[in-house]
């Protein structure tokens, strides 16, 4: 603590502000720093809500307390809170996105409600529920239906429902998939409403997206080709190994429809479908009576008169009708478009390489049998069938050394820790740690070691006659030398001629090149006259007073050695002036 204090003491007015203005710059930062760490994540709510939506969500997020961030169309919340903040709000009926449902009828009231108010306001539920359940599928961000129901006049011979879908997507277009599913989808929800009269409508690019037979039947023969390519390409990667083949396949489908009804009789069966029997069986009697017809004849106890001839007829008949009908077998078939009517196939395979006894490589077409082999693999891949006109061509040729297959990279989205980072925290805290980095050593560092460099330069002494260094040389400041401190001294030694140095066997003075005549050197003196260099033992390099066995110029290369770093400083400085 004390040599810091000593230090800080040492330091001119300068210095000291400069050190004090980064140390309280670097304070901050890393107060900053530990701010931004210790803050809560936010994660993103809900985005994209209008105004009503956006401040009925955030008024229930105020009552519940918690933290939130409004920025543009997006509200932010704690990373912690956020699902169970969904579910609470969504208990509520928050967000209320899109048109209104089946509430709508709830709201009819039974007093002076007329069946056309009513039927309006089914359909308009109608219309909402479709809205939300398509606005609740992936990648969709708002839909609109419309539908137009068929009003049953008697002046109106014919009439359809209709509906149009309007919708707006959150990145990318509409697909003849996702149009065609969306088109059974309002269809199976309005009854009579057929998938063909319901137009999807694509909000952003504006054009009809609705998929009609062709273009379903387009997409179909597309998949279904892609899929036995992919086939086959599992089988020669498995045999002729990966860029070494090349395969495409081509379907032709069928795109018409068709109701094909089929009716067979066999004439050699007969089978009794009913039978009806008839008999009939008639009597009659014919008798002949004398005598006149009188009152008393027809009495019942009259007497009928004198006995007359009399006769009996009888008459039976059998009728019986069997009905047969041979035997029938009937067949109604609808084939829809998409079958396939023919199947292509063109396999290319490269050769094989061979190295010869001069170390040369050679190409080498391959096999036929290996290529029957692999053609009777392809066809087996694909459902070869060659009454419906199939064609399979496998030939081996050898590839061009610039071809290579690049493999189709699935892209996906980033999940895992990244998904749970906050880049712009994590921005921030690298922008503060880089610039208190660069304040500790671009302000900082030089600071403290101009310092230090400076007390060393004004500690050494400067003979007369020597090139004194500038105060620009070595990085110091003139200000740093302490302004009472004399000047260190050499004591008065008779003159001496100028060295050339060399050195003398009777052990006389020596002198270094360019550095004037020095008559004494004395280190007893410079220790006394600077507090920033350690205490020396003195000794007089004239007159070998210290240690008269050692020469001098070892003595010289020592104390050099031991100051390694304020020597350098101090030629360099002397060099930066030469220059």
């Amino acid at each position: 603590m004390e040599n810091l204090l000593s230090f800080w003491n040492k330091l001119p007015l300068q210095r000291r502000i400069i050190v004090g203005a980064a140390t309280v710059g670097v304070f901050v930062m890393v107060l900053m720093m530990a701010r931004i760490a210790n803050a809560p994540s936010m994660s993103l709510l809900y985005a994209g809500l209008d105004a009503n939506s956006a401040g009925e969500v955030v008024a229930s997020l105020e009552a519940q307390g918690a933290k939130h961030e409004v920025r543009g169309t997006s509200i932010f919340v704690e990373s912690n809170r956020r699902d169970s903040l969904r579910m609470t709000l969504a208990a509520e009926g928050l967000p209320q996105t899109g048109a209104n449902g089946y509430e709508i009828l709830e709201q009819m009231t039974g007093f002076g409600t007329t069946s056309q108010m009513f039927d309006a306001a089914y359909w308009r539920a109608k219309e909402g529920e479709l809205a939300r359940t398509l606005a609740g599928s992936a990648g969709i961000k708002s839909a609109r239906v419309h539908i137009a129901n068929a009003n049953n006049t008697p002046f109106q011979r014919k009439s359809t429902t209709t509906a149009s879908v309007t919708l707006m997507t959150s990145g990318g277009a509409i697909s003849q998939p996702q149009a065609r599913a969306i088109q059974f989808l309002v269809a199976s929800a309005v009854t009579g409403l057929m998938p063909e009269d319901v137009t999807v409508i694509d909000g952003q690019t504006g054009r009809i997206v609705s998929a009609d037979a062709d273009q379903v039947s387009g997409l179909d023969q597309e998949s279904r080709a892609v899929a036995l390519q992919k086939r086959v390409e599992r089988l020669m990667s498995a045999r002729v190994g990966p860029n070494s083949y090349v395969v495409e396949v081509s379907v032709e489908t069928d795109r018409a429809a068709e109701t094909l009804v089929q009716r067979t009789l066999d004439p050699n069966s007969r089978i009794v479908i009913s039978t009806d029997s008839e008999e009939t069986t008639r009597e009659s009697s014919n008798s002949g009576a004398g005598g006149a017809v009188t009152v008393a004849s027809n009495l019942p106890e009259g007497d009928a008169g004198g006995a007359g001839s009399s006769s009996n007829a009888q008459n039976a008949s059998t009728r019986e009708r069997i009905n047969y009908d041979v035997s029938a077998t009937e067949r109604e078939i609808k084939r829809g478009p998409g079958a396939i009517k023919r199947i292509s196939v063109a396999v290319l395979v490269d050769g094989t390489t061979t190295t010869d006894a001069d170390g040369g490589t050679e190409w080498q077409p391959r096999s036929a049998d290996e290529l029957d082999a692999l053609k009777q693999l392809v066809e087996s891949a694909v459902g070869f069938d060659a009454e419906r006109g199939d064609t399979i061509s496998l030939q081996t040729l050898q590839f061009n050394q610039a071809y290579q297959q690049v493999p189709e990279t699935e892209f996906t989205s980033a999940s895992g820790v990244m998904d749970r980072l906050d880049i712009q925290n994590l921005i921030q805290v690298t922008l503060l740690g880089l610039v208190a980095l660069l304040l500790g050593l671009f302000v900082v560092r030089p600071a403290l070691k101009s310092d230090a460099t400076a007390t060393v330069s004004a500690a050494l002494p400067v003979s007369e006659g020597t090139a004194t260094p500038p105060s620009g040389s070595a990085r110091a400041l003139p200000s740093m030398a302490p302004p009472a401190a004399p000047a260190p001294s050499l004591p008065d030694l008779p003159d001496l001629p100028a060295l050339s140095g060399t050195i003398e066997e009777d052990n006389a003075p020596f002198a270094m090149p360019q550095m004037g005549t020095v008559s004494d050197f004395d280190m007893a003196n410079l220790s006394g006259q600077s507090g920033d260099l350690p205490d020396l033992p003195a000794f007089n390099m004239a007159s070998g007073d210290n240690n008269e066995d050692e020469d001098p110029v070892d003595r010289l290369r020592k104390l050099i050695e031991d100051r390694r770093e304020e020597t350098v400083e101090i030629l360099r400085g002397w060099m930066e002036e030469k220059a």
